[in-house]
């Protein structure tokens, strides 16, 4: 039982980094296209 919620855990750990490496993509995609515009 305790291995699966750490199992749950991790894979959400997981994709929160994920998300935030989206979002730091996008943000420099952003920055980046304000920059040449």
């Amino acid at each position: 039982m305790v291995q699966k919620i750490d199992q749950i855990k991790e894979s959400q750990k997981q994709s929160s980094l994920e998300t935030n490496n989206l979002f730091d993509a996008l943000m420099q995609k952003a920055f980046t296209g304000k920059l040449v515009s």
